[in-house]
Parts: C-alpha cells; sequence; structure tokens
C-alpha cells in the first residue's frame, strides 16, 4: 500500500490537502481515489528513465494524472541497462580531483589576491571605458537580472502553457535561491574585509559571526565582514549555468559564461572583492544549479515549486509518505 500527500500552500489565498491512497492493481481505476494535476505525471517516470534508475516496490509512479501504486510491478525491475561503469582515473576519482583543484586554485588566488586587485584596479582607472562599463556589468549579479529573467520565463509559462519555459523557471529561481543562501552563510563563517577597507594585504579574515561579535565589529560596517565568497559572482553564475544547460546552442553558453566572468572581474575592479572571492562565488554559483537540476531530475519524496493563479501567487510543497 502507499499514500502520497500534496499540500499546496498559496501565500495569503488558500491552503488545500489533497490525500490519495491505492489498493490493488493500479490498472483498475476505480480503485483509484485521489488524482493530481499532469504537471506532476512526469516527474517519477522521466527522472527514472533520465538516471537509469531501478524502480522498487515502494516508488510512486504519477502518470496520466493519477497517482498509481507499483506494487502490481515487478519487484526491481530495471528500467534500462543504458548505464556505464566509470572507468579511468579521471572517471573513477573525478569528484574528488575536482575538489582537490578547487582547493589548489582557491589557495593560489589567495596567495596573489593584493597583486591581482591592484593590477585590475589600476587597469581600471586608466581606462575610461572600463571605469564607466564596469558599475553597470557589475550590477548584472545584484539579483535583480535573475528574478527577472526566471520569474518573467516563469510567468510566461503560465500565461502560455509553455512546459520548457516553466522548467528553465523553476530551475533558475531556485538555483539563484541556493547559490545566495550558500554565499551568505560562507560570508558569515569567514568575515573577510572587501578590499576598499582592508586592513592587511588580502584582507583580513575575522573568523564566524564577526559581524555580531561586539570584540570585532566594534562599530565596522558589513564592508568589513562580506568578501569572501562573492555573492554577485555565484549569482550570476548560477544564471549562466541554468542558460547554458536549456540552451544548446553553443554561442549561448559562451556568451552566458562570458558575462558571468565580466560580474566577477568588475566585482574585484569595484573594490568589493578578491579574486578568490569571486572563483569561489563562482564555484558557488555553478554547482548550486546543478545540484537543483538533479534534484529536479530525480524521484524525490520532498518536491518545492512556485505556484502561480489567477488570483495567487506562492510556493508549492509536495512530500510522498
Amino acid at each position: 500500500m502507499s499514500h502520497f500527500l500534496i499540500i499546496t500552500f498559496v501565500f495569503f489565498v488558500q491552503v488545500s490537502v489533497s490525500f490519495g491512497q491505492t489498493t490493488g492493481s493500479p490498472n483498475n481505476e476505480t480503485d483509484i481515489s485521489c488524482s493530481v494535476r499532469q504537471d506532476y505525471t512526469e516527474v517519477a517516470t522521466v527522472s527514472a528513465i533520465r538516471d537509469r534508475s531501478v524502480v522498487s516496490s515502494e516508488t510512486i509512479i504519477l502518470y496520466s494524472g493519477i497517482v498509481m501504486s507499483d506494487s502490481s510491478l515487478q519487484t526491481n525491475q530495471e528500467i534500462t541497462s543504458m548505464a556505464m561503469e566509470p572507468s579511468g582515473f579521471l572517471d573513477k576519482n573525478r569528484t574528488m580531483l575536482t575538489i582537490g583543484g578547487s582547493l589548489a586554485v582557491t589557495a593560489a588566488l589567495l596567495a596573489t589576491d593584493q597583486a591581482t586587485y591592484n593590477t585590475l584596479y589600476l587597469w581600471k582607472m586608466n581606462h575610461h571605458f572600463v571605469n564607466q562599463a564596469s558599475p553597470i556589468i557589475t550590477n548584472l549579479g545584484d539579483g535583480k537580472t535573475s528574478l527577472v529573467l526566471f520569474g518573467g520565463a516563469f510567468a510566461y509559462s503560465f500565461a502560455f502553457g509553455d512546459k520548457g519555459a516553466k522548467e528553465i523557471g523553476t530551475i533558475g529561481l531556485e538555483s539563484f535561491a541556493l547559490s545566495g543562501i550558500a554565499a551568505y552563510v560562507l560570508k558569515l563563517t569567514f568575515s573577510r574585509e572587501q578590499p576598499n577597507v582592508a586592513t592587511r594585504s588580502g584582507g583580513t579574515f575575522y573568523g564566524p559571526f564577526a559581524f555580531f561579535r561586539q570584540d570585532q565589529n566594534s562599530g565596522k560596517g558589513w564592508s568589513f565582514f562580506d568578501a569572501f565568497p562573492s555573492g554577485h559572482t555565484a549569482s550570476a553564475f548560477a544564471a549562466a549555468t541554468t542558460i547554458a544547460d536549456f540552451c544548446s546552442t553553443p554561442w549561448v553558453s559562451a556568451a552566458s559564461y562570458s558575462i558571468a566572468s565580466m560580474v566577477g572581474v568588475s566585482r574585484i575592479m569595484e573594490q568589493t572583492h578578491w579574486a578568490s572571492d569571486v572563483f569561489v562565488g563562482g564555484l558557488i554559483g555553478y554547482y548550486s544549479t546543478k545540484l537543483v537540476e538533479k534534484l529536479n531530475d530525480s524521484p524525490q519524496d520532498f518536491f518545492v515549486e512556485p505556484a502561480m493563479g489567477v488570483n495567487h501567487f506562492g510556493m508549492m510543497f509536495s512530500v510522498r509518505m
């Protein structure tokens, strides 16, 4: 016996709960007591095929708008055997190599942060066009761009029923939120000075929650504690990765990452971040999107997405029980 609980929460307007229970064969639709929106019908089945996973007896498959139990399906039925085992040193150790390489690059940038900042800031001040363009480019990472771009895509999907626009809007908004939260937590953890207020070469790291500790703060502003990592760069790379993953055209991908990189460089020239802050911010943005895509593509017990209606706007939460 399987249960599926869907809780729809809409800000200020309504709360509705639907509960479904199925018994016996899923081929008999009279035994099915609950149906759900078509939007959810492809979540488990498409994800299972994409991830080359195996259907277990506890899995609930949503198909044709009906909640079905797969108890009548053969246990551990293999969906596909297309998955290939990792081969070679690089494939088997890709995660550890990525982590190790990222740490090595971050360490190298930390050691040269002051020199990099001096060079880029001097270059900006000596070139009128760069000096004028940098503040404009840097604002592309302040969050408004992502909210307008992906919020607009989601609104378009609601107005015209475009599932592709809904998917890119959902992924874009979720990755924007995740990268922002991750960057903010790390800012509070490391509490690094920005270049424009640095009291030593490369800026001082004051340690966890220094902004809230009187022994470290003593009237200092937020700029003394929020350099590492760059939130603007994280937001820009989260958006760029979302666009690049949904648009297969090579020039779109190249343009997206180029703009995100320019946002990162502008953060250094605007005296708000060091090169290591920008690099780590880029990693946060990139992997936030990859994580959100993976979670949305996989069968899961908890699911969140924006919800829009004629008279409401909010978030929808789905929980499998």
